[in-house]
């Protein structure tokens, strides 16, 4: 009889301890659950950068062809212009998602179309400087211009 015992309580301890880790596992997906739930903003969405870009270059992409290349100007190739290096590459990349199937042609400005990205306020002379002509500010530093097409 004491092996059956020892068999009877080796099993009720192994019950015992997958039942106290289901409990454990339940309830750490329960804390879990609710710290999502905490952080879940309904009005959060589309506030994410390549959604807010999107937004931002919208007036601009209904005036653009739907595909083809054209030039993009920013900070970085403004003689003069200081400027940050991660936030135009971001900036770029961002443009290039948003106005896909069209190819931005960065830093050329032989183009019919060029599309400028400046974000500083600073006297501008697009037209001297880069051999632009302003077609459309759309704000927030987004522009459209003739390019310099040889």
């Amino acid at each position: 009889m004491p092996g059956k015992v020892k068999k009877y309580a080796l099993m009720l301890g192994r019950s015992a301890m997958i039942l106290w880790l289901l409990y454990w596992c339940l309830q750490a997906s329960i804390e879990y659950f609710n710290y999502a739930r905490s952080l879940w903003n309904p009005n959060g969405l589309n506030t994410d950068a390549a959604s807010m870009w999107e937004e931002r270059l919208a007036l601009l992409k209904a005036d653009l062809p739907k595909e083809g290349v054209i030039g993009y100007v920013s900070e970085m190739d403004y003689p003069g212009v200081p400027f940050g290096a991660g936030d135009q590459d971001e900036e770029f990349a961002l443009s290039q998602y948003t106005l896909a199937p069209l190819i931005l042609d960065r830093g050329n400005t032989h183009h019919e179309l060029v599309v400028g990205n400046f974000s500083e306020v600073y006297d501008y002379q697009f037209e001297k400087d880069l051999g632009l002509r302003l077609i459309f500010d759309y704000g927030y530093g987004i522009f459209l211009f003739a390019g310099d097409v040889p």
